[in-house]
Formats: C-alpha cells, structure tokens, sequence
C-alpha cells in the first residue's frame, strides 16, 4: 500500500537481490522501513533496498564507561562477543541510543 507502482515482477527481482545479499528478517524489517520514512516516489529502486545496512556502534569496556554519567550507566549497554572479544552495544530493548 505504501508504495502503489510496485508489482510483482517487481517483488520477484527484490527477492531474489534480497536471498542473493544474505538478508535476515531484522534487516530486510529495517531496510523497509527506513524506505517507507524517506522515499519520495511511487516505487522506490531495489537498490536503495538492498544496499540498506544499519551498523551498530561497538564499544571496549573503556569505551563504553566513558559514556556513563549517573543517569546513562553500564545497564544501558549489552555484552557481546565478536570473534572471541568481549565488546558492548548500546541496549536496543529500550530504545537506547547517543
């Protein structure tokens, strides 16, 4: 409905540039809804799609302290692991981001 010139030849192109670059639910939900806030035409490119990546800051232990103040403390950051170090991001359950 958001985007009335979009057919099915159209969705089929998508999904398989979709299945090709590997995306997962979470993406292909921000990818589209990134597109439905900021796209000004009809049909937006399968590009601007596709090409949708949203990174998320990684923080060092010290890295992440630095950013506490007595409101914003370490209970607003999840630990992760990547590639065997311990690195922090900002909590997405509520909505934390600087």
């Amino acid at each position: 409905m958001s985007f009335p010139d979009i057919d099915n030849d159209y969705l089929a192109v998508l999904t398989l540039r979709l299945i090709s670059n590997g995306f997962s639910k979470q993406r292909l939900n921000d990818a589209i809804g990134t597109i439905i806030d900021t796209c000004r035409f009809k049909r937006p490119m399968i590009a601007e799609i596709v090409s949708f990546d949203k990174k998320e800051k990684l923080f060092t232990y010290n890295e992440m302290c630095a950013k506490c103040t007595p409101q914003y403390t370490t209970e607003n950051f999840e630990r992760i692991e990547i590639d065997g170090k311990i690195r922090f991001i900002e909590n997405r359950k509520n909505g934390n981001r600087s």
